[in-house]
């Protein structure tokens, strides 16, 4: 996308993506949102104003990377629910399906995804057990795997926020 606007900021039927997003969570019940903003997007920054607390990432590295972004006493101690700006069609339901899901496997993380072929987008690789093993870039995946795989990481998570610190130390 080329465009001086955040990619969050453009509208999708009249509202920012990024506001589709805070609705659901809110309307999900988090109550503590915090936005990783790259300094350089003020306008963001300044839309975010009074709905989420603005965390700020110089570079960006990943999402693990923004993680680390955020003070350790935030994270510990409660279920830390991670989603991207640019999903404007998820929703409340998902988020609170995908942190039930979390709660009830008792897991470090819980990922959301979906499989479909027709995108090409990072696909989730699983171990031999089926178990999740990592997320795949498309670009540095091998052809083998970007043909045959075609669970994809829908960008939302949940963690538990004691074992997310520990792994971002």
């Amino acid at each position: 996308m080329h465009s001086r606007t955040p990619k969050v900021l453009h509208p999708i039927l009249g509202r920012p993506m990024v506001d589709w997003v805070l609705n659901a969570l809110t309307e999900a019940g988090a109550k503590d949102i915090k936005v990783i903003v790259s300094p350089h997007q003020v306008d963001l920054a300044a839309h975010l104003e009074g709905r989420a607390t603005v965390v700020y990432q110089r570079e960006a590295h990943g999402t693990a990377h923004a993680l680390q972004q955020l003070n350790a006493k935030d994270l510990g101690g409660k279920d830390v629910l991670v989603a991207n700006g640019d999903a404007p069609l998820i929703t409340a339901d998902t988020f609170n399906r995908l942190t039930q899901a979390h709660r009830e496997s008792k897991a470090p993380a819980t990922i959301a995804s979906v499989d479909d072929p027709r995108r090409a987008a990072a696909p989730l690789v699983r171990a031999i057990a089926g178990e999740f093993d990592n997320i795949a870039r498309r670009k540095g995946a091998r052809d083998v795997l970007t043909n045959t795989n075609h669970e994809i990481n829908v960008g939302i998570y949940c963690f538990d926020g004691a074992k997310l610190v520990e792994a971002l130390a």
